[in-house]
């Protein structure tokens, strides 16, 4: 016979007539023609037998029939080239579609199927009505017929309308393991009936076993015509195509003098809609990509079922970056499993996977770049089987602000947050302390640089603490390829650690735990001030090498002397070399509080601490060292003489001490600068440095000064004119040009100074709009926050950028855009004298980024788009 032209969907199958007769077609199947489907009409009921033989050792195939939507009704899947075969089955008339199935290799096959016309079967008992079956009775035993089986009570209906109705949880508890019912038919009880309506469409699985005589099965619909047969198995394999509706089970004696016990088995599983392989993987072609702050388009909410061997994959295609959120929701007492992979070059890497347990909602979001991604759904542990939905939506994201790592991530947009905090740089990695719901509070970890900052890069590395004993995380510190961090587990009490890229040690074991602070990197070592009590006069100077054994104190142990200084604090390395401010703890000749140094602090064998210079000399004087700077090799400080005053001076790394005197006079020095301020700060730009003063000579208030190669000190600006300051702060330098914040006739705003000309940014804000933050070099950018009126409409506080001009000064993104209305209140004439009205109170809605962080040439910070809560997101 020559090869039929076989069609490879179901609209395009190919007909053919079946008769008694077996008719035997051929067929080939390969990568590029995965389906062949048959199509046949039955004019009347009939036995229907299909074999699908010549399979290929190295390729294997599965037979499908369908009815004539597609819906399956009959499957054969055996493993590698074994032949599939469909046989006995009883079915009404209609059309059907067989479909070859590819499942590997390349094989031709030959697909032999026969339909022979079949009538209704009858009671053996009461051929001519099985509602009424004679009963015919064994005079020697006549609750025994037959003697030798023992029936159970009788548990099943005799008849259609006296049917013993299933357990109702019994069908629409959907899983693998059958649900069993044992009874008994025989010539005292031939034939016993079960009634049940499924609330899910699916394909019914009954069987007899335990039997020791002959016994049949046999399927009915609500107007008690028959369905289906068992077969010669006593088994029987239905799709149930809509939920709801009567069935009726019934099981029958094979004919007098066949007494047996036997046991119902009855399962109802889905139709298995989603592959169960990468290579078969259900295409989502329905995901919408919108661009923010558009609103979301989620897919369609897909119900399926998982369990036993059948996992179910999908796969989605991502044209650009994009935030991907993926939600699968199980029912209440469902457990299904939740993995995201990524195609390498036709290689499946595993990215993500939420294990989250039973009821639990499997929740992925995050950002995914341009590709192939896949998903899969599995049953969770312990589970045999469940059913799940699943909806997922996308946001292309290139070129604007995104979410890292949704690590709260809540199904319904909920405002559950992992408010991420710590962000500190190590080389070329993120890391950061969040907080995951349920898990606790753990250190993590993102990939900075063009190709970081999404999902995949974005990882936990461990928590500490539980939810029931919560942990703490604080004072991130990068010494070379090593952080050190303060963190509390829920155990120790708040200790040192340190993560060395791939473990976290504990550092230090005071009992309870300590007081730690001013950790600082000089070369290799960290140094830190400790105390096993609280109070600042109990702190100590200690040094890690990042081990256990080398964490250590910096004063003579054998002594117990405090020879590197009480109080120390203000630590800065310069080099291999630490200073800090500390006082001195002589009997005599005391020195009081001065600059201190360590030399060759940042190597394996620093050594002994000395105070560095005495500026205020006497038994007990102090200069009282503050705003510790390096710049280059020296270090800058403010420090207060008797004869000079509180003034700026510098320490060479030889010991040459300047003393940098603004008014050309020791009358007047820096002392009104408001230098304690914690937004004071010296930086260098162009050779030059730059600081904040008043001279208090001239009557200018406190301006941007600097100080020139030649040591020159001029006044660079005078934003506020008259004696009210403009109190520059938050000084940052960005390639050659420095950045400031400053009071001037507007208020608080952004300057630039390019070494000729100051600008103003911000012209022109709302005076009550949220303040300039954050200030932050990334490039040849300046990245900070703050809130305006745009066109005259308000934004809260976002993201910001400029590169020093006012054309340049820009807002990134609005993350969390539109406004808040709260009502106001109607007049109230009823009160003496009336109420009057109060109006609306409009609020712009604000994401409110913090934590600003640059990695590599990759912005990194916190916040709220008031859909996902306040998480990590990224900006390239």
């Amino acid at each position: 016979m020559a090869r039929a032209q076989l069609g490879n969907t179901l609209r395009t199958a190919r007909t053919t007539v079946l008769t008694p007769t077996a008719r035997t077609l051929r067929g080939a199947l390969s990568a590029r023609d995965g389906n062949d489907f048959w199509k046949f009409t039955l004019s009347a009921r009939s036995s229907f037998n299909l074999n699908l033989t010549g399979i290929a050792r190295t390729a294997n195939a599965d037979v499908l029939l369908l009815n004539n939507r597609g819906g399956l009704i009959r499957l054969s899947r055996n493993p590698r080239n074994r032949p599939e075969r469909l046989n006995s089955l009883s079915l009404d008339p209609g059309t059907y579609v067989v479909r070859v199935q590819r499942r590997t290799g390349t094989t031709r096959y030959a697909l032999s199927m026969s339909a022979a016309p079949i009538t209704n079967p009858t009671n053996p008992n009461n051929p001519t009505n099985p509602n009424n079956p004679t009963n015919p009775t064994n005079p020697t035993n006549p609750t025994n017929p037959g003697g030798g089986t023992t029936p159970p009570p009788d548990t099943g209906g005799n008849t259609f309308a006296a049917s013993s109705a299933l357990v109702p949880t019994l069908l629409p508890a959907v899983d693998f393991t059958p649900r069993t019912f044992s009874d008994f038919v025989g010539d005292v009880d031939p034939q016993d009936f079960f009634s049940f309506s499924p609330t899910t469409p699916g394909n019914l699985s009954l069987q007899l076993t335990g039997l020791t005589a002959g016994a049949s099965i046999q399927l009915f619909d609500a107007n008690q015509s028959l369905i289906a047969s068992g077969d010669a198995n006593n088994s029987l394999l239905q799709n149930i195509a809509q939920a709801g509706g009567t069935y009726f089970i019934r099981v029958f004696q094979a004919g007098p003098g066949n007494n047996t016990n036997y046991t119902l088995n009855v399962a109802l599983t889905p139709v298995d809609t989603v592959g169960d392989t990468a290579g078969t993987a259900t295409i989502i072609n329905d995901l919408n990509i919108t661009t923010p702050p558009n609103a979301r388009q989620r897919t369609a909410v897909r119900a399926e079922f998982v369990g036993g061997s059948d996992v179910d994959f999908y796969r989605f295609e991502l044209q650009s970056q994009s935030f991907v959120g993926i939600d699968l929701l199980n029912q209440a007492t469902g457990n299904a499993d939740l993995e995201l992979f990524k195609d390498i070059n036709g290689t499946l890497d595993s990215l993500l996977t939420s294990t989250r347990g039973v009821g639990a909602p499997e929740q992925i979001g995050g950002t995914l770049g341009a590709g192939t991604y896949y998903l899969r759904v599995s049953a969770g542990a312990g589970a045999t089987g469940s059913p799940y939905s699943f909806t997922m939506y996308a946001e292309s994201t290139l070129g604007l602000p995104t979410i890292t790592r949704d690590i709260a991530f809540n199904a319904d947009g909920g405002q559950a947050s992992s408010q991420p905090s710590e962000l500190t740089a190590v080389g070329g990695t993120l890391y950061f302390a969040a907080n995951e719901p349920g898990v606790g509070i753990g250190l993590w970890s993102s990939t900075g640089g063009p190709t970081g900052g999404n999902l995949e890069e974005t990882t936990r590395i461990r928590v500490f603490g539980t939810p029931q004993s919560p942990g703490s995380l604080s004072d991130f510190v990068a010494v070379g390829n090593n952080l050190y961090f303060i963190a509390n587990d829920g155990t120790s009490g708040t200790q040192l650690w340190v993560y060395n890229g791939s473990t976290t040690v504990q550092l230090t074991n005071s009992p309870g735990g300590g007081f730690i602070d001013n950790l600082t990197a000089v070369g290799s070592n960290l140094y830190f001030t400790f105390s096993a009590v609280s109070g600042l006069t109990n702190q100590r100077l200690w040094r890690s090498d990042g081990t256990a054994a080398g964490t250590a104190i910096v004063d003579n142990p054998a002594t117990a002397i405090a020879d590197a200084g009480l109080q120390p604090g203000n630590l800065v390395a310069i080099g291999n070399d630490l200073y800090y401010a500390a006082t001195d703890n002589a009997a005599s000749n005391n020195k009081g509080r001065e600059v201190w140094k360590i030399t060759n602090a940042g190597t394996a064998t620093p050594g002994t601490a000395a105070i560095a210079f005495d500026l205020q000399p006497g038994d007990g004087e102090s200069s009282n060292p503050t705003k510790l700077t390096a710049i280059g090799d020296n270090l800058y400080f403010v420090a207060t003489t008797a004869s000079e005053g509180t003034e700026l001076r510098r320490l060479s790394s030889t010991g040459t001490l300047t003393t940098f005197n603004l008014a050309n006079s020791f009358t007047n020095g820096i002392e009104s600068s408001n230098v304690l301020s914690v937004d004071w700060n010296i930086v260098a730009m162009g050779g030059n440095v730059y600081f904040a003063a008043d001279n208090l000579a001239d009557g200018a208030g406190e301006e941007l000064w600097q100080i020139a190669a030649n040591d020159t000190v001029t006044r660079i600006t005078n934003i506020n004119t008259g004696p009210a300051n403009s109190s520059p702060r938050n000084l940052t330098v960005v390639g050659n040009t420095l950045y400031f914040l400053a009071t001037g006739s507007e208020g608080v705003e952004l300057y630039a100074y390019n070494g000729t000309t100051t600008t103003l940014l911000t012209p022109n804000r709302p005076t009550l709009a949220p303040a300039i933050e954050d200030l932050t070099a990334v490039g040849t950018r300046l990245y900070f926050t703050m809130g305006t009126d745009i066109n005259g409409q308000p934004t809260g506080r976002e993201l910001w950028s400029s590169e020093g001009t006012v054309q340049t000064t820009q807002l990134v993104a609005d993350i969390r855009p539109g406004v808040t209305v709260t009502p106001g209140t109607p007049e109230d004439p009823t009160t003496d004298p009336p109420t009057p009205a109060t109006p609306d109170t409009i609020t712009a809605n604000e994401s409110n980024p913090n934590n600003l962080t640059n990695v590599g040439g990759r912005l990194f910070f916190s916040a709220d788009n008031g859909l996902n809560g306040v998480e990590l997101w990224t900006l390239i």
